[in-house]
């Protein structure tokens, strides 16, 4: 679970400003464990572990991008079905998730914009913000297994707007499970490697924020990052990070960037599909952000098309309709390939001038993405 020790009080904790956790990526991985992860303010060398009883298996300062934070990750045991207690910084925290080929209700979004500005436009009018952290915290008090956020994370470069959002989830929200894939933005704030910076963070402060069971992580949980690609170099954190797959109930789903070649990923995306294969799952969602191969997406690359090839894989090829994508990058809220393709991108950037809220309802032996919207 990420926890935060800030260093100086919190608006929005005024009651206990000093220590709470404020974002908390539970991820489920292939073999039915859970990674976790801790993110901290403050001393970004020092962090105090007295009581936790979580034995971690990686900690450290972030490294290249978003320096202010340190982080805390393991992988432990929690029965499918069950309750399972951990004490993080003085917290109890509850994790409990669904038993595989349980039916399961998971909210998927992307392109979230929740700082107003020339192009974020419908920000404010909306309320993006506040209405996401009630409708996350609300669901999660209900009936919410999950939430996917699928690329432009926030639209943020330094990790300000990350942390701040999450200070606005509650302990509960905190324990559901939450995966991430990257968008354009999350690489370089100005949208294209054409405009990037070099306090651009191509990808490295959400790679060790959200702290996915990527497959770089995969040889050797104590090290789950590949930092071989420095963000001084101002090219982007090296594909293994962002690349996951896992199965959530009878869902599973196959998670990707768009922003590398085939050949970088193809033997991932095979993996992923012989992983697949040996499930069985009811229904198969691949997670990418990008719509259209532009914007440092390379041809071919695009959601649409990488859906399209992986049906060559062993896994994959047999799915049929149980096989769908999701995808952000263009800020409307569309079908955009009947009972296949979802566009989910209108959450406060200029485009379509929507706002809804999209669940994914697997329950009682059928898949329904329900749409509630809130504004057009």
């Amino acid at each position: 679970c990420y926890s935060a020790t800030a260093s100086v009080p919190w608006e929005c904790f005024e009651s206990d400003a000093t220590e709470n956790l404020v974002g908390c990526p539970w991820m489920p991985t292939p073999e039915g464990g859970y990674y976790t992860g801790t993110c901290s303010f403050g001393d970004p060398i020092a962090e105090d572990t007295t009581g936790d009883d979580i034995s971690w298996g990686y900690q450290s300062g972030f490294h290249q991008r978003w320096t202010q934070y340190r982080l805390q990750t393991a992988v432990v045991a929690v029965p499918a079905g069950e309750a399972k207690t951990f004490s993080i910084k003085g917290h109890s925290v509850t994790i409990k998730y669904p038993k595989q080929y349980e039916g399961t209700v998971g909210l998927l979004i992307a392109d979230p914009c929740i700082a107003a500005d020339n192009y974020c436009i419908y920000t404010r009018p909306y309320g993006i913000k506040s209405a996401l952290q009630r409708v996350i915290n609300g669901l999660a008090a209900k009936e919410m297994d999950y939430w996917m956020n699928v690329g432009d994370l926030w639209y943020d470069q330094i990790g300000t707007r990350t942390s701040g959002f999450f200070a606005g989830l509650d302990l509960n929200a905190m324990t559901k499970i939450h995966g991430v894939t990257m968008g354009n933005h999350d690489y370089w704030v100005g949208g294209h490697s054409d405009v990037k910076s070099i306090l651009d963070s191509y990808g490295n402060g959400q790679m060790q924020w959200y702290a996915q069971d990527a497959v770089s992580a995969s040889v050797n949980e104590k090290k789950p990052f590949d930092f071989t690609v420095g963000a001084g170099s101002m090219k982007e954190a090296a594909s293994g990070n962002f690349f996951w797959y896992n199965m959530v109930g009878n869902v599973a789903f196959i998670a990707f960037s768009n922003a590398y070649s085939w050949g970088e990923q193809s033997a991932h995306f095979a993996e992923a599909c012989s992983w697949v294969g040996t499930t069985e799952a009811p229904l198969v969602v691949l997670l990418g952000h990008w719509n259209s191969a532009d914007m440092g997406c390379p041809a071919g690359e695009d959601t649409p098309d990488v859906y399209a090839q992986i049906k060559q894989f062993p896994g994959c090829d047999n799915l049929g309709s149980k096989l769908k994508y999701v995808m952000g990058h263009d800020h409307c809220n569309q079908i955009t390939e009947a009972n296949t393709g979802f566009k989910l991108g209108a959450f406060g950037m200029s485009g379509c001038a929507q706002f809804g809220i999209p669940i994914l309802d697997t329950r009682n032996g059928r898949a329904r993405l329900l749409y509630f919207p809130l504004g057009e």
